[in-house]
């Protein structure tokens, strides 16, 4: 992703959740962090379905998985607000910024 190669990155991260569900427990955090980051790859091509998708089953997962940091909580969020900014949903827009400051703060 570092190159800018969202869709190979994305490739990648598809093939890691699959090895990542077979060999985690249900719930790892480790699901979430890779399921956020495939989440961006989508954003970031554009497809904001999808991307919509994994952003929020990351977001939701992450914030009761154990192990997960606030800055991985933090990353999804700021990708959440891009993404709404996307698709003119001010509304939630909103709400996430709301939560994110609050998050920072803690």
């Amino acid at each position: 992703m570092g190159l800018n190669e969202f869709s190979k990155a994305e490739e990648q991260f598809r093939a890691s959740l699959i090895i990542r569900k077979k060999a985690l427990p249900q719930g790892h955090h480790l699901i979430f962090v890779t399921k956020g980051e495939r989440g961006i790859c989508l954003l970031k091509q554009n497809n904001l379905i999808d991307a919509e998708n994994f952003l929020l089953s990351s977001y939701e997962g992450g914030k009761t998985a154990t192990g997960m940091e606030h800055s991985d909580i933090n990353r999804i969020l700021q990708y959440l607000i891009v993404l709404y900014e996307k698709k003119g949903e001010n509304d939630k827009v909103f709400s996430y910024n709301e939560i994110f400051r609050n998050q920072s703060e803690n």
